[in-house]
């Protein structure tokens, strides 16, 4: 296991402060994920009883990694991911709703392989949208 640092600089907020305000991120309890042992297990079935890592270790890392981007660039509502769409290609119910195609991805481990599971799902958006109601006095 090991400590890992990350420093991130945002910059000068105009308001509060003229100079970039620095942050430094501590990891604790890092472990290095070997993906042999990944593969290990899918082509033999079992994992060797001395290495640190298990095979949930590193498909959870994988999933990671899979869903990092994607979660980061588009929609997510629970575990759905859901991309953006064009303004003439929008589906608006009469309610004023939106209905949105999106999808939902993991790996998993198949017979002898990995296995990508892709399902897709429909979410309706509720936009709130604020009323103004003039009262003449």
């Amino acid at each position: 296991m090991f400590n890992y640092y990350i420093q991130i600089v945002l910059p000068p907020n105009e308001e509060e402060s003229k100079k970039p305000t620095t942050f430094t991120i501590k990891i604790k309890n890092g472990i290095e994920v070997n993906l042999q042992v990944l593969k290990n297990y899918i082509t033999s079935g079992t994992e060797l009883a001395d290495e640190n890592v298990n095979a949930q270790t590193c498909m959870a890392a994988l999933n990671t990694f899979l869903n990092y981007k994607v979660r980061t660039s588009f929609l997510s509502v629970g575990k759905g991911v859901y991309p953006s769409v064009d303004d003439d290609k929008r589906i608006i119910l009469n309610t004023g709703e939106e209905l949105r195609k999106g999808y939902r991805q993991s790996l998993r481990i198949g017979w002898g392989k990995l296995s990508y599971n892709l399902k897709y799902y429909i979410i309706i958006l509720a936009y709130k949208i604020l009323m103004f109601r003039l009262i003449h006095h």
